[in-house]
């Protein structure tokens, strides 16, 4: 307390339930990865000293005050022992929350080349809303997502069908029909949420199904604190079904390119 994921991938400004210390000066806080940019690669950090506000610290010792508390949290990259990072955390212990209200430097917007291409024009779309995210804007984070969802769910369904064995297509090419019929996101989805195969289907979880749910709330019928977790949960299909898809199609030209080589020479092989 406060715990790795609070530090490293919770958005600013959001509360995360914990078990407060008594007295609040022995808190421990744990060792974390980030991304290192002297050392180029994801390192470990060490927490190296807790700073507290002046009429925080306590005298001798003694238990802090019934107030919100903010502490400074500094820590260290073991690897080249230099770069450091700085938290600003408010431990609340009457509602027993720790809230990460500042971090140094900045959470990075990072995204993969490969998923930025995969995205096109709505690659600057995602990145504001991964923005809005890291700073606990759910209402904004689930709307940018949800732009980025609408204008892609066609190419990515499409892609899906590639992923079927040849002789179980038919269905899901007719459902991909009544999905051309249609400008309702959650429609399309409902039509072929299904049919997804079993590749795209990580312990029987269906990742379509979570999309047209979350879709389906929408706006107006949640607090900007549900939206957070529903933009979290946009984001985290969106890269899984891209880069599943893509991935598997590779692997797919991968395996067939090399066996047209080994059977080329000598024909077809039983």
């Amino acid at each position: 307390m406060p715990d790795r994921e609070l530090l490293e991938t919770y958005p600013l400004f959001r509360a995360k339930q914990v078990e407060i210390p008594e007295p609040l000066y022995t808190l421990v806080s744990p060792s974390i990865k980030m991304f290192c940019p002297l050392c180029d690669s994801e390192q470990t950090y060490k927490h190296s000293n807790t700073i507290y506000d002046q009429h925080d610290e306590p005298q001798g010792r003694v238990p802090f005050p019934e107030i919100t508390l903010t502490p400074r949290l500094a820590y260290k990259c073991a690897s080249c022992d230099s770069h450091r990072r700085y938290f600003l955390v408010a431990i609340d212990k009457e509602n027993g929350t720790v809230t990460k209200t500042g971090q140094s430097p900045p959470p990075q917007i990072q995204v993969s080349k490969a998923f930025e291409r995969r995205l096109g024009l709505y690659a600057g779309v995602y990145k504001k809303g991964l923005m809005s995210e890291s700073h606990g804007f759910g209402i904004g984070a689930f709307a940018y997502y949800r732009r980025v969802v609408e204008n892609v769910i066609d190419a990515l369904l499409k892609d899906i069908e590639a992923l079927f064995p040849v002789q179980e297509r038919a269905t899901y090419e007719a459902a991909l029909a009544q999905v051309a019929k249609t400008h309702v996101t959650e429609r399309k989805i409902e039509l072929v949420k299904d049919l997804l195969p079993s590749t795209l289907r990580p312990d029987g979880m269906n990742p379509l199904g979570a999309l047209h749910s979350a879709l389906s709330e929408g706006l107006h019928a949640q607090t900007d604190e549900e939206c957070l977790e529903s933009a979290e949960t946009l984001r985290v299909i969106l890269v899984y079904l891209v880069s599943q898809v893509d991935e598997s199609r590779a692997a797919a030209k991968t395996f067939t390119e090399g066996m047209r080589k080994v059977l080329g020479p000598r024909g077809k092989k039983d």
